[in-house]
């Protein structure tokens, strides 16, 4: 999005409904992984496959992660596409870029924040497999 923005891509007449339905299809996507996670890690604890401490809160991270990307599904991008929609053809486009700026921020954090929960879990799950692998 920041490289579009550079390019001047955001002052181009379609570029709010294709931005919408590149995030759209991309959130869409990160759902399933995010849904497909969460069940993995569910299944893991049900057939007793992993064991330690961690297990209570990879579930918890796994359902903060999909509530992450609830949000930038249905509340961000959204928003995000809303600010830069062009709904009267007749009047200019008007940029409203300190909450474009904004929001993008969050979307950003939200990302890291997603990454950072993804690494953890990763992390997790390796140290649990190097242990089952030992013993």
């Amino acid at each position: 999005m920041p490289s579009l923005y550079a390019a001047g891509m955001m002052t181009q007449p379609g570029f709010a409904s294709a931005g919408y339905m590149i995030f759209g299809m991309f959130n869409r996507i990160e759902l399933i992984c995010a849904a497909l996670v969460l069940t993995g890690i569910l299944s893991l604890v049900k057939l007793h496959q992993v064991q330690g401490k961690w297990i209570t809160p990879a579930i918890v991270i796994s359902v903060f992660l999909l509530a992450l990307t609830s949000i930038e599904t249905y509340g961000l991008t959204p928003q995000l596409s809303a600010l830069v929609m062009q709904l009267n053809w007749l009047e200019p486009l008007q940029q409203s870029a300190a909450e474009m700026t904004q929001m993008q921020s969050g979307y950003w954090a939200l990302e890291l924040l997603k990454l950072m929960g993804g690494a953890i879990l990763l992390n997790w799950l390796y140290r649990d497999r190097g242990e089952s692998v030992a013993q």
